[in-house]
């Protein structure tokens, strides 16, 4: 049996109204799933900032996860934003128009 080793981690500063959501590694369709879930009921519960400054790769799954983020945020009135994307992250997620979503 093969295990598959995880390539992402995240830190969620706020506990209430308001939360920051530090993701690093890679977000790519292994991880897309559990990162769209932990996204997406942090925006349902308040204002939600995204930081992505230590993403280092991002492909369409995690460009997925954070537009299904963006949905719940708007659906809630909530804001939402993207917060220090670069490298890769940043070209792919420019080149989809996903940073045209929220601040960065």
């Amino acid at each position: 049996m093969t295990s598959i080793e995880q390539t992402w981690r995240y830190h969620v500063i706020g506990d209430g109204p308001g939360q920051v959501v530090h993701l690093a590694g890679e977000f790519d369709m292994l991880a897309a799933d559990a990162m769209e879930d932990l996204l997406v009921s942090a925006a349902a519960d308040g204002p939600l900032v995204v930081d992505l400054g230590a993403v280092t790769f991002i492909d369409s799954c995690g460009i997925r996860a954070l537009i299904a983020a963006h949905n719940a945020a708007r659906g809630a009135g909530h804001p939402y934003s993207l917060a220090n994307a670069t490298g890769q992250p940043r070209r792919v997620l420019s080149m989809a128009g996903v940073l045209d979503l929220g601040s960065i």
